[in-house]
């Protein structure tokens, strides 16, 4: 079977491109991209992307369980709609997911039928339509664990050229909500991961995002989803209520929602690219994670509720730079009916950077929060780089999460604002200097200006630790829990020579 290099959005060159008659239309410059064009450091140098390579043309060699169709003059492997026995996805294809599909039945019951998704590295698997994702139910797993070189990649038919061949809309009527996006600048093109869990959670009577059914939960914190490692998820997420005629921002898919996912599961080195709700979200569970990457998003970064308590390090948020209506870097939630519910959200951070959009300065506002803590939540934050500029760095809403800082569940640590407002000023905000600037926490927070982030490529959005960041002291989160990595740096990037983001990622390396 031939082979090739895909490209960011024009997956199609020169023969392949003329088979698929609505190639070029299709094939747009990147939306949305944090403001980066050009090759990615530590791939190919002659794509925009990894190296892998993926089938384009002849017979595809598609595995049990899946559909052979023709796209164009390609012959591609379509999912199911659900998995009636485990399912492995090869190299060497092109994956197609046409619905929602199912990995195991039956989330409401103890543990569902148990089934697996294995996905080899350097697989892609693009979504035919908006409303079609991947939930995988409790009791089941899916094994995404692709390597630097070879990152599995979960995106939309537009970003690959298809959507012409296929009848689809073009990219300019993927809306969901003007409110968030009134530059039309963002996409939601397909749904996303949705996993399900037997960990605890304070609100098991929750219908899943995207109307995947009653959470639930369980009582196994160690509870094993699978593994997500190496991983790409370019263009997902939409307003599923909106979509169906009902309301907006009610029911919304997410990058990856994890649904009282316990920490046996493995999370470690994920992006979510150009988002259209949030890109990674926490209902409850004990799930970890390690090299998260959001860039792009229209809402939020980093959002949990329902009594998430699990730990996560080196997390990184780029806001894009030509989109001024994003949301926040956190948005940390206990459970709005019932703030004192348990289990208590009360995670643990290190090594986060949140960084804003320049093209917001003339609109920032000292109410919000770029990290927003709110309705009982706790946080242990530690070594955080937080440059904002559309709405106040840091924020806590609410007299029930300042209960929680008087208990001492709310700890900031070694943390560095660069902000033209450090913290927010709502009514309710006055004992949030003295929590941010006791003597001891290592905090500081100073003016915009004062940033020295750097870009890893010259006219690339800044990320990577500067001088002021290097300078700033270390909390040893490692004696907090072992699960932290011990590291000499805050911020989520120690400097250009010791970058994670490199070799696996795609747009955020970009002059």
């Amino acid at each position: 079977m031939a082979t090739f290099t895909r490209l960011t959005t024009l997956f199609m060159t020169g023969a392949a491109c003329a088979a698929l008659a609505a190639c070029g239309a299709d094939s747009t410059a990147d939306l949305a991209n944090p403001g980066n064009t050009g090759s990615n450091p530590g791939t190919s140098t002659t794509s925009t992307t990894s190296t892998t390579t993926t089938s384009g043309g002849g017979t595809a060699n598609c595995p049990s369980q899946t559909t052979q169709v023709t796209v164009g003059t390609e012959q591609h492997c379509r999912l199911p709609a659900t998995l009636n026995a485990n399912l492995t996805l090869p190299a060497g294809n092109i994956y197609q997911l046409n619905t929602r599909l199912d990995v195991g039945t039956n989330i409401t019951g103890p543990a569902g039928v148990a089934r697996t998704l294995t996905i080899a590295p350097g697989v892609t698997i693009y979504a035919a339509n908006q409303n079609a994702f991947i939930n995988v139910n409790r009791g089941s797993q899916i094994i995404a664990d692709g390597t630097v070189g070879q990152p599995i990649i979960f995106t939309s038919a537009a970003d690959l050229g298809y959507a012409g061949v296929l009848g689809l809309p073009t990219r300019a009527i993927y809306r969901g909500r003007t409110d968030r996006d009134p530059a039309g600048t963002t996409t939601g093109e397909w749904g996303g991961l949705v996993l399900n869990g037997l960990a605890p959670t304070n609100n098991p009577t929750r219908d899943g995002e995207g109307s995947t059914g009653v959470i639930a939960g369980g009582t196994n914190a160690a509870d094993n989803s699978g593994i997500l490692r190496y991983v790409q998820i370019r263009y997902a997420g939409f307003d599923v209520g909106v979509a169906t005629g009902g309301a907006a921002g009610v029911n919304e898919l997410n990058g990856v929602a994890f649904q009282a996912v316990g920490n046996g599961t493995t999370v470690d080195y994920v992006q979510v690219h150009q988002g259209y709700d949030d890109c990674f979200e926490w209902f409850g569970g004990t799930v970890d994670a390690k090299h998260l990457i959001c860039d792009g998003t229209s809402d939020d970064a980093f959002d949990w509720t329902d009594g998430w308590t699990g730990r996560a390090q080196f997390l990184l948020h780029i806001q894009n730079q030509n989109n001024v209506t994003g949301d926040t870097c956190i948005e940390a939630d206990n459970l709005s009916s019932n703030n004192e519910a348990t289990p208590r959200s009360n995670p643990i951070l290190s090594n986060l950077t949140c960084v804003g959009s320049a093209a917001s300065t003339t609109s920032i506002t000292a109410s919000g929060g770029t990290a927003l803590f709110r309705v009982g939540t706790g946080i242990r934050l530690y070594n955080a780089v937080i440059s904002a500029a559309r709405q106040a760095a840091l924020d806590i809403d609410g007299a029930s999460s300042y209960a929680q800082a008087t208990a001492g569940n709310i700890v900031f640590r070694s943390i560095y604002i660069t902000s033209a407002i450090q913290l927010a000023t709502d009514s309710d905000d006055g004992p949030l200097p003295a929590l941010f600037d006791a003597a001891g926490n290592n905090n500081l927070r100073t003016n915009l200006a004062a940033s020295t982030l750097l870009p890893q490529v010259t006219g690339g959005v800044a990320y990577v630790n500067g001088s002021s960041e290097t300078a700033r002291p270390v909390f040893n989160a490692n004696g907090v829990s072992t699960f932290f990595t011990t590291v000499s740096y805050i911020g989520a990037v120690q400097s250009t020579a010791n970058n994670w983001t490199l070799g696996w990622t795609e747009f955020v390396n970009r002059s």
